[in-house]
C-alpha cells in the first residue's frame, strides 16, 4: 500500500512538470508569435509613427533643425560603431564571420553610393527599406512550429481596424469577436502557407498571401511595404528581394555578396518625369468623427462649412476644391444645395462626397459640378460592414436586425474633366483596389471618410497602398479626408508630407 502510495505522488509531481513544461511551451510560442508578427508589420508601424509625428508638426520641427547631410553622418557612424562591435566579438571568439563582415561593409557603403548617386542620403527611403527587408524574412524564415500564433497575432495587429466600424450599428460587441475571428482566419492561412520549410514554397506562399482579402480588404500584399521605400514597387522586386533575404540566411560569404547584388538590383534610383496638373486645387479638409456626421440635426451646420470651405477657395482664386467623401452627409440630389453648388460651379469646380438616390437605390457618391451642371460617380468598390454586408450567405437572415446601412455599388470607374484636363475618381476604399487602376491616366481625385476606422492606423496603411500605385502607374493622386490629414501623392520615392 505505502509503495502505491508513493507511485501515484510521483506520477501526480510528473505530471504537474510536464503539464507545468506545456504551459510554459505554449506561452513561449505565443511570444514569439507576437514577436514575429509585430515584425511583419513594422514598415507599417515604423511609417505610421512618422506620419504622426508630422501630423503633430514634430518631424517637420525637426528636420528644420538637422541639415539633410547629418543622415548620411548617423548613419555611418551607427555602422561604424557596428564594425568595431563585430571586430571585438571576432577577437575575442578568435572565430572571424565573413558574412557579418559582408553585410556590415555593403552597408557601411551603400549610404555614400546613394549620397553620390542623389546628391543627398535618402535616409527614410532607406531605413523603410531595411525594414521591408526584415518583413519580408520574419514570413520567408519563420520556424513553422510559430506559424499559428504568428500568423493569429498578424491577423490582429494588422487587421483589428476593421472592425472598428461596428462601433456605429450598435453593434460594439461585436468587435472583440469579429477581430479574433480575423487572427483566427489569419492563423489558419498561416497554418497552410508556412507548413513547408522550403525557401522556393515560402517565396511561392507570399505570392499567394497578396492574392488572399480578407473580407475583400487587399491590403494583406507585403509588396505595398516597398512604397516608401527605395525599391521598386513591383512583385519582381519583391521575389529578388526575397531571394536576396534566403541567401543572406546562409553562412557564407559569397552567398552574402550575391545578396547584396540582388538588394543593390531592386533598387530604384531615378524619380519618373511627371507634371502637376496646370490648376490651383484646394484639398478640403474636415474633422467630424462619425456619430457627429450621422446625426440629421448636425446637417444643416456641416452644409454651411462646407459651403465656407467653398466660398474661401473661390476667394483664394482657386480652379478646384475637392472635398472629401460623404462631406454632405445626406442626399445631395434631392436637396436644394445640389442647385447652390451648380450656382458656385460656375466660380469654381467642385468636387464633393455625397449621398444618391435613384429609384429605391442609395450611392455613395462624388459629385462633380462644373461651369453650372453636374456629374456623377457612384462608388464601385464597397466596404464590408460599413457600406455592404459580407457574408451575406450567412448573415443575410440577419440583416433586419442589424443596424447596418447598406448602399447600392456602381456599374463602373469612371473619370471626369476640369479645364480639359482628366481625373481618375476613387472613393476611400477604391484607391487601394487594382481595378481603380486598370484604365488610370496622369491624375487622380480620391475621396476618403477615415471616421469609421479611427482610432486606429488604418490612414497611414492605406496610404502606403495610394503610394504603391502611384508609383506603379506613374500617377499624381490629390486625397482629400474627413478626420484623418489630407494629402497629394507623388510617384517620386521618399515621403509625401500631409496638408493641414
Amino acid at each position: 500500500m505505502a509503495s502505491f502510495k508513493l507511485y501515484v505522488k510521483r506520477n501526480d509531481k510528473n505530471a504537474f512538470n510536464i503539464t507545468k513544461y506545456k504551459s510554459l511551451n505554449i506561452l513561449i510560442n505565443l511570444v514569439v508569435g507576437l514577436v514575429f508578427a509585430f515584425i511583419f508589420w513594422l514598415p507599417l508601424f515604423v511609417f505610421s509613427l512618422l506620419e504622426i509625428l508630422d501630423d503633430k508638426q514634430i518631424y517637420p520641427t525637426l528636420y528644420s533643425y538637422l541639415h539633410p547631410h547629418l543622415y548620411l553622418e548617423v548613419f555611418i557612424l551607427i555602422g561604424v560603431i557596428a564594425f568595431i562591435v563585430f571586430i571585438a566579438y571576432s577577437f575575442y571568439k578568435k572565430k572571424l564571420d565573413y558574412r557579418i563582415l559582408v553585410l556590415i561593409v555593403f552597408f557601411l557603403l551603400i549610404p555614400f553610393y546613394l549620397y553620390t548617386y542623389f546628391g543627398y542620403f535618402p535616409f527614410f527611403e532607406w531605413a523603410l527599406g531595411l525594414f521591408y527587408l526584415l518583413s519580408l524574412g520574419v514570413f520567408l524564415l519563420s520556424p513553422r512550429v510559430y506559424r499559428i500564433s504568428f500568423g493569429f497575432f498578424t491577423g490582429v495587429l494588422g487587421l483589428y481596424w476593421i472592425a472598428l466600424s461596428l462601433r456605429f450599428f450598435n453593434l460594439g460587441y461585436a468587435m472583440p469577436i469579429v477581430i479574433i475571428a480575423l487572427g483566427i482566419y489569419v492563423a489558419v492561412l498561416f497554418y497552410f502557407l508556412l507548413w513547408f520549410k522550403n525557401p522556393i514554397i515560402r517565396i511561392v506562399a507570399l505570392l499567394i498571401l497578396g492574392l488572399i482579402h480578407p473580407l475583400s480588404f487587399n491590403w494583406f500584399d507585403v509588396k505595398f511595404f516597398s512604397a516608401y521605400t527605395i525599391f521598386e514597387p513591383t512583385i519582381i522586386a519583391m521575389i529578388v528581394l526575397s531571394v536576396a533575404v534566403i541567401l543572406l540566411k546562409n553562412k557564407d560569404w559569397l552567398s552574402s555578396v550575391i545578396a547584396m547584388v540582388f538588394i543593390l538590383y531592386s533598387m530604384q534610383f531615378s524619380n519618373p518625369d511627371f507634371k502637376f496638373p496646370n490648376l490651383d486645387i484646394k484639398l478640403a479638409k474636415l474633422n467630424y468623427n462619425q456619430t457627429y456626421k450621422d446625426n440629421p440635426n448636425n446637417f444643416p451646420t456641416i452644409a454651411k462649412e462646407n459651403l465656407e470651405k467653398i466660398d474661401q477657395a473661390i476667394n483664394e482664386k482657386k480652379d478646384l476644391i475637392i472635398l472629401p467623401e460623404s462631406a454632405f452627409p445626406f442626399i445631395l440630389n434631392e436637396s436644394p444645395l445640389e442647385g447652390t453648388l451648380k450656382n458656385l460651379s460656375t466660380k469654381i469646380a467642385i468636387v464633393t462626397g455625397a449621398l444618391r438616390s435613384q429609384g429605391k437605390d442609395v450611392y455613395n457618391t462624388t459629385f462633380i459640378f462644373n461651369r453650372g451642371e453636374v456629374k456623377y460617380i457612384d462608388k464601385v468598390e464597397l466596404v464590408p460592414f460599413g457600406e455592404r454586408l459580407p457574408f451575406t450567405f450567412i448573415l443575410g437572415p440577419l440583416y433586419r436586425h442589424l443596424n447596418m446601412g447598406s448602399f447600392s455599388a456602381g456599374s463602373e470607374f469612371k473619370s471626369f474633366k476640369v479645364q480639359g484636363l482628366s481625373f481618375d475618381n476613387a472613393i476611400c476604399y477604391e484607391a487601394t483596389t487594382p481595378k481603380s487602376y486598370e484604365k488610370v491616366g496622369k491624375y487622380m481625385v480620391t475621396t476618403s471618410n477615415n471616421a469609421w476606422f479611427m482610432p486606429s492606423l488604418e490612414p497611414y496603411f492605406q496610404k502606403i497602398i495610394m503610394k504603391y500605385y502611384a508609383r506603379r502607374y506613374k500617377i499624381v493622386n490629390f486625397h482629400a479626408t474627413n478626420f484623418s490629414p489630407t494629402f497629394t501623392i507623388t510617384p517620386n520615392m521618399g515621403l509625401d508630407m500631409s496638408k493641414k
